[in-house]
This record gives structure tokens, sequence and C-alpha cells, in this order.
């Protein structure tokens, strides 16, 4: 089905693509019935969403999928590229930081090589229905300003504080 034909585009682009079956909703759904809260630890969390177009050039096609269709309503899923903000929300929900997923993990959009990215956008915009595909024309050349990025280590240092003032 689809998900061999992104698992192959991918893997031809050099990622690993393994642990992204192990996300899927019924996997997780059974890992939380495996796995229970707890007592004493704080479980909380954040997302990070950007549009489409402002996210690693890499993030985009996925970007698009999890956006969908922007003119219904409400208007769109907001995402980091791989992760919408609903399916983000755990435990104690803190917010959403204008980020996608590799800034949340420190990563700048400059560290991906403009080769490799246009390798993913072109096979993937290949796998994703024309209607999505068309949204994802030249979106390799509109990029993000540097400094536009989230400063992770700045962003983590104020969860430790955060944290630290809750007694953790």
């Amino acid at each position: 089905g689809s998900s061999l034909r992104v698992d192959a585009a991918l893997s031809a682009a050099g990622f690993q693509t393994r642990a992204f079956f192990q996300l899927t909703t019924e996997h997780m759904r059974q890992f939380n019935l495996m796995c229970h809260d707890r007592p004493g630890v704080l479980y909380a969390s954040v997302a990070g969403a950007r549009p489409w177009r402002e996210l690693t050039v890499a993030l985009r096609p996925t970007g698009v999928l999890l956006e969908g269709d922007a003119t219904a309503d409400p208007p769109h899923c907001l995402s980091d590229g791989l992760v919408t903000v609903d399916s983000a929300m755990w435990g104690e929900w803190l917010g959403t930081v204008p980020a996608d997923h590799w800034e949340l993990l420190g990563w700048r959009p400059s560290q991906f090589a403009a080769e490799q990215a246009h390798s993913v956008v072109t096979l993937l915009r290949q796998l994703l229905p024309e209607s999505l595909a068309r949204r994802l024309s030249g979106s390799a050349a509109t990029t993000r300003r540097e400094d536009a990025s989230l400063d992770a280590p700045l962003f983590y240092e104020d969860i430790a504080v955060w944290l630290a003032k809750r007694g953790f």
C-alpha cells in the first residue's frame, strides 16, 4: 500500500524508517494498554507547529498531508511536520511553540543538504494525491530565515527551570 511506497521513498533518500511503523495509532494504543502511568511521575507535553510552507523542506510533504484541506472547517490540522498538535497532547499540556519537528530536536534547517531535501520532496510528491502534490510545487525554493528557528537549548533550559520550580 501507500505506506510501503513512503517507506521506499524515505529509504531511498537515506532515512531509517523502521521506527515509523511503531508510531501508528494502533501500535500506540497497544503500547498504552500495556504501559501504565507511574504514580509520582509528572507527565507533561508540548508541541511544535508551523504552516507547512514554513517547515524544514524535508518535512513539507508530511506537513501537507497532516494539514489536509486548507479550506476545510476547521481550516487545517496543526503539526510540526511529523506530529499533530492533537496527538502530542499527553499529561499536563504546556502548549504549542512555533517550531517544526527538527527544530524541537535542535537541528537547524541549513543542516539538511539541499540535494537531499530535493530528493525527498521529489520522491514523496509522486506518492501524494495530485491535489496535495500541486501544493508542494516549488516549495523547496521557499525557505524560512535561519534566525526564525526555535532556540532549542534555551527552550529546554526553560522547561528544566519550570520542572525545578515544581520540585523535580
